[in-house]
Formats: structure tokens, sequence, C-alpha cells
């Protein structure tokens, strides 16, 4: 008799968490496949959601084709799109050796956060 794997609550949550940020990452390149064009083929991928005020923006992190060492990390949609504004982020970091995909998001993390403080500010003055 064969002994079946049990997966707790916390981890299908996790597997589900990841299964919907999968098909959000497709759902941006089927509108918008040049992000394709960035990422080498075969690489290995990690993605992020993130709340940033009122939006919230989808980011993927990649390893560069040239330099295995560098991880790459961009916005690749806006899960809240605002047609009235029009506005989205187009945010790329590369960052050097002993960094890894995580390090890269929260870059991209921390300059969307900055770009939408000087937004705001912006709106405020305006």
């Amino acid at each position: 008799m064969s002994k079946r794997a049990t997966i707790d609550d916390k981890r299908a949550a996790q597997i589900t968490e990841r299964i919907g940020e999968t098909f959000d990452f497709m759902r941006d390149v089927l509108d918008d496949p040049a992000i394709l064009d960035e990422i080498p083929d075969g690489a290995e991928i990690e993605l992020r959601t993130v709340t940033i005020g009122d939006h919230a923006y989808r980011i993927v992190a990649y390893r560069s084709e040239s330099d295995r060492e560098r991880w790459i990390a961009r916005t690749t949609g806006r899960l809240d799109q605002d047609l009235a504004r029009g506005r989205r982020f187009w945010v790329s970091i590369r960052l050097h050796s002993d960094v890894s995909a995580q390090a890269a998001m929260n870059s991209v993390e921390s300059a969307l956060k900055a770009a939408d403080e000087t937004d705001q500010l912006a709106h405020r003055i305006a």
C-alpha cells in the first residue's frame, strides 16, 4: 500500500498563490508579448505581487542571459488598471552578483514606492 503525501493548509495556500501569480504573468505576456523578448529562453524566474498605495503591481525577476550572477527585475503589469489615468510603471533594475531574485524585486518595489510618493505629491500640489 502506498503512503499518500499530505499538504498542510499553509503549503496549499502558497501553491494556490503561486499558480495565481503564474496565470497573472501569462495574462501580462498576452497583453504585451515584448516582455518575453527580455527574458532568456529557459530562464529561472520569480514572481511577486506588491501593493503600493491603491495599486497592485506584478513583478518578475529573472537571471541575465549574459551574466548568470545578475538578476534583473521589472514590472509586468498592474492588477487594477485605471484607464482614465493610463498610468503604468515600467521599472527595470539590474543588480550584480551576490544578490537574489528577492533583492532585485525589493529594489523594483522600492522604486515603485518612490514613484508613487512623487505622483501623490504632484497630485496634491496640482
